[in-house]
């Protein structure tokens, strides 16, 4: 049988703007939820409380960006995850966010994330994890661009277009 962990699931506090539902056979998060969560656990990301090899699948979905050992969290949910772990967050080289740095001469990041990711460093940190297969692909997740975003994205790179950043790390 196959469970699915998701870690950082949300404690309800956007749930109800952003329509979350639950991805997990396990639901963890650090707060406690506002609204009742289907088989919910709290707990730190870096300290997850479960036997080695667990789950099939981890989820850690926008909760890189929040955690103060990114590292550790990563090699947690490898410790508890038996085939594949997912990883979301938001790209820091968005061309939006390069062309706001540009014009404007400042880099906002949201209060509320401690680190930015690129795909560099994203790969760079799931590798020092320990993960060896990092497969990183980008997502325009809930996002409606007006039609000069969508004309201006075509002369940026590739690496740039996407708004998230998905990275599928096998466990080996």
């Amino acid at each position: 049988m196959s469970y699915t962990l998701d870690v950082g699931c949300g404690s309800g506090q956007n749930q109800q703007f952003m329509h979350i539902k639950h991805r997990g056979n396990i639901n963890t998060d650090i707060l406690k939820p506002i609204k009742p969560i289907p088989d919910f656990v709290q707990c730190d990301a870096q300290h997850l409380p479960f036997k080695d090899k667990t789950f099939t699948r981890s989820l850690f979905i926008d909760v890189l960006e929040h955690v103060d050992n990114p590292a550790q969290s990563l090699k947690e949910l490898k410790r508890v995850t038996e085939n594949e772990v997912v990883v979301g967050t938001p790209n820091a080289m968005y061309f939006k966010k390069v062309l706001r740095s540009y014009i404007k001469g400042d880099y906002l990041p949201y209060l509320e994330h401690i680190t930015t990711w690129g795909t560099p460093e994203l790969e760079n940190l799931c590798k020092h994890a320990g993960f060896k297969n990092v497969q990183i692909k980008g997502s325009d997740y809930r996002v409606k661009e007006k039609p000069i975003y969508r004309f201006l994205r075509m002369f940026f790179p590739q690496k740039m277009r996407k708004r998230q950043l998905i990275a599928s790390l096998t466990v080996t």
